[in-house]
């Protein structure tokens, strides 16, 4: 895991430095000390970012940069027998303890005077202060700071639409393809998930995150958010994304400081997937989802998205932004998932789609070796260990008894189709991937639609979305596309 509360954690030593960024805070204790032996650039890229990835494991002890938080500890003056450990093991609460008085005060300070830019980050901060302040006002005595202050449980619905059923694998296999919900209905589908997005071939997860970082400075989008008719975010198939979730959150908390909850509706087939949101939003928030109760209104829903014919979170006359990110759209059936948007989107809405784009010089060696890329990719060990739950799953539905799963494995192969063989827009590039079971032809297991932006628009422009704007990755192979719902002519 990362390190715990850890934007927080940074906040605060930035606020008792006095310091306007996170580097100058580093910058000044290593030319102060001298003594370390690892190069600024090295700490800079360890402090500032890889220390609070998700999925990385905590400091170890013997690391080479544990000598920095044990001066870092020491210069703030925190009360700890072994320096260096309320930084980097602690939750937010024990390191706020630990600080002397004078820092809880600075603290105050900040809070009151807004010196704190992030919104979110400051009603943590202050709600875990208020705690440890209630603590020094009540009236008993002998009163013990490390003390663990236990938090109230929360519970978070998620939904489910009456009378829907969670397909069999029988019935998720249609046409000799499999639908690909079936490969997130399992506990174990989140770690192979994890596991995927953090392979170093697999570039989707950053390039959706960069470009939605991008995305939320837009003019377009807070042009959105600050209009009087904005009243929420709508993701499908947003299970297993936190991530992508607070930086659409935050960016709304940070713009406009809602006076009313904001909508934040996650639908997804997987409650697997759901549960891993809810648990990572909880934990990067430092709290529970409550802390945010008074801003965003988090809604989590189980279901097919191609079966929404009655959203009841949506409200008459009012603007949502639509997302579909992480290139979801290139695995699903484009006429589908706009005839969807088409029939539940309202005017003005925006919609934001995440997609992989076809190299736009259209030259035969860009597109092999986008294709050599794209074999590379889905042939990790990650990208089969997700799929052989569900392909064990088949062989029974089928009684391929003999048929074990590494056989079928075996016949693995990954075709890239080129303009729509496989896709309704023109000028694609499908990657498909297919097994073949004993007595039976080959089975589709799953496909990822790379775009031509230009067919792109024209296909969206059938459904009545305007294109607005796109921003894209650093290579130009994966960009967010904005529309937004036009008027009924």
């Amino acid at each position: 895991m990362s390190v715990k509360d850890w934007k927080s954690k940074k906040e605060i030593v930035r606020l008792l430095y006095n310091e306007m960024s996170d580097e100058q805070v580093i910058v000044r204790i290593y030319y102060d000390q001298g003594n370390f032996n690892f190069t600024l650039e090295g700490l800079i890229d360890f402090y500032k970012y890889r220390w609070g990835k998700p999925g990385r494991p905590l400091l170890k002890r013997n690391n080479k940069y544990i000598h920095f938080f044990k001066v870092l500890s020491i210069e703030l003056g925190l009360d700890e027998e072994v320096f260096g450990n309320q930084i980097v093991y602690g939750d937010l609460i024990d390191f706020m303890r630990a600080l002397p008085v004078e820092g809880l005060e600075r603290v105050r300070s900040a809070i009151n005077n807004h010196e704190i830019e992030d919104k979110l980050i400051e009603k943590c901060i202050e709600s875990e202060l208020n705690l440890i302040t209630k603590q020094f006002d009540e009236p008993s005595q002998n009163l013990n700071l490390n003390i663990e202050v236990p938090k109230s449980a929360s519970w978070f619905a998620i939904y489910h639409k009456s009378g829907e059923k969670k397909k069999t694998i029988e019935q998720a296999f249609f046409n000799n393809s499999l639908d690909q919900s079936a490969f997130y209905q399992t506990p174990e589908s989140v770690l192979r998930w994890q596991q995927i997005i953090e392979h170093p071939l697999y570039e989707g997860f950053d390039a959706c995150k960069g470009t939605l970082k991008k995305f939320v400075k837009t003019s377009h989008w807070k042009s959105l958010i600050n209009s009087k008719d904005f009243d929420g975010c709508i993701v499908l198939t947003g299970g297993g994304a936190p991530e992508k979730d607070l930086i659409i959150t935050s960016s709304i908390i940070n713009e406009i400081t809602p006076k009313k909850p904001i909508l934040h509706a996650l639908i997804d087939t997987s409650s697997y997937m759901l549960s891993y949101s809810i648990n990572f939003i909880e934990e990067r928030i430092n709290t529970n989802l409550n802390v945010l109760s008074s801003y965003i209104d988090f809604k989590f829903l189980e279901c097919d998205i191609f079966q929404l014919s009655d959203l009841w979170l949506k409200k008459k006359g009012k603007n949502y932004c639509w997302f579909i990110p992480g290139g979801t759209l290139g695995n699903l059936s484009e006429k589908a998932v706009f005839e969807l948007l088409a029939s539940q989107c309202n005017e003005g809405d925006m919609l934001v789609l995440g997609i992989g784009i076809v190299p736009t010089s259209g030259r035969a060696e860009d597109i092999g070796r986008l294709k050599d890329q794209l074999i590379e990719e889905y042939k990790s060990d990650e990208v089969m260990d997700l799929l052989k739950i569900p392909i064990q799953s088949l062989c029974g539905v089928f009684n391929q008894k003999n048929n074990l799963v590494e056989n079928v494995m075996k016949t693995w192969k990954l075709d890239v189709l080129e303009d729509n063989e496989s896709s309704d827009v023109k000028g694609s590039l499908t990657p498909v991937a297919s097994v073949e079971l004993e007595s039976k032809e080959r089975v589709e297991l799953f496909k990822s639609t790379r775009y031509d932006l230009d067919e792109l628009i024209l296909f969206a422009k059938k459904y009545r979305f305007e294109y607005i704007n796109n921003i894209s990755h650093g290579d130009e192979s994966y960009c967010q596309v904005v529309f937004k719902r036009e008027a009924t002519r």
